[in-house]
């Protein structure tokens, strides 16, 4: 995949990236660059902690039937 530099130094991220890797607006990448010619963006997410060991255990049984940490942060008891 290309994508072009804007006159801002701005490059837009194609929307298979975008969908494949979850970022959405507002997401922080960090980007680092490899030598002379390459850069790697790295999405930053927020560490999931939790805060009982029943949060643990649900987590641990329930591991990868979750789109995302929202899913999770619905059906916490805290909310």
């Amino acid at each position: 995949m290309e994508t072009r530099l804007s006159s801002k130094g701005q490059i837009t991220l194609p929307s298979e990236v975008r969908r494949r890797l979850k970022i959405r607006t507002g997401d922080v990448l960090v980007v680092k660059t490899v030598g002379e010619n390459s850069i790697i963006l790295e999405v930053k997410r927020k560490d999931f902690v939790t805060t009982t060991k029943q949060e643990e255990d649900i987590l641990t049984a329930t591991a990868g039937l979750w789109r995302d940490r929202n899913d999770i942060a619905r059906l916490s008891p805290r909310h």
